[in-house]
């Protein structure tokens, strides 16, 4: 088992929401934790990385060399080292991941949802998840700025707009240690995300951390 978050993702539908409406808010918010778990799993890699460059004869072979490790004879960061690697280490990763029992580190998990409203939908994620999911208020403070005495936008300039919104906020992730992606990884991150994205944050949402930690197994 390990740990995760309990998060609570809250959207303020209106009154008499279309069932629609309900589902296609549901289909988006599962886009957002599928590239939220993707994060969970590439953080949970370097991590074993780290492990194994630390030690290598815990985790793999005892002769296992730092020449065996990287294709390349220097210190470089954690996410372009994952680039790096040859396939013996992958070995050693796998056993890391496995004894730490990590492989289920980016699931994400529904603990409930209460149709009402506002929707309020409970999850267990990660930190990495959290983060992510904490764009959206970005985007819906933006959006509703953006609004005041502008005139509306076309869907295609908004969907630029936002996925800018988003590029610049996960980009800021990355500065702060949070993300594990290199710079030029962010924009298909945030391509695949645009939409949804785009349209919880025209909604009133609102993401906040449950206080006290779940156990998932």
């Amino acid at each position: 088992m390990s740990n995760s978050m309990r998060i609570s993702v809250t959207v303020n539908l209106g009154p008499g929401a279309p069932i629609g409406t309900i589902s296609a808010l549901l289909d988006d918010l599962n886009a957002i934790c599928q590239i939220g778990g993707q994060l969970e799993e590439r953080a949970v890699r370097a991590e074993a990385l780290k492990a194994v460059l630390r030690d290598p004869g815990l985790w793999g072979k005892e002769e296992l060399a730092l020449s065996d490790i990287l294709h390349k004879d220097s210190v470089v960061p954690w996410v372009y080292a994952e680039d790096l690697v040859s396939p013996v280490i992958e070995q050693g990763i796998a056993s890391y991941i496995r004894d730490q029992q990590l492989a289920h580190v980016g699931d994400v998990y529904v603990e409930r949802i209460a149709y009402a409203n506002p929707l309020e939908v409970f999850l267990l994620g990660g930190a990495l998840l959290l983060a992510l999911l904490k764009g959206l208020e970005h985007v819906r403070d933006w959006t509703a700025q953006r609004s005041i005495g502008r005139s509306q936008a076309s869907d295609y300039e908004h969907q630029v707009q936002v996925q800018k919104q988003l590029r610049d906020y996960m980009l800021d992730q990355v500065i702060s240690g949070k993300f594990p992606l290199k710079p030029e990884q962010i924009d298909d991150f945030a391509r695949g995300v645009t939409d949804p994205f785009r349209r919880l944050g025209q909604t009133e949402v609102e993401v906040q951390k449950i206080e006290g930690t779940a156990r998932r197994k």
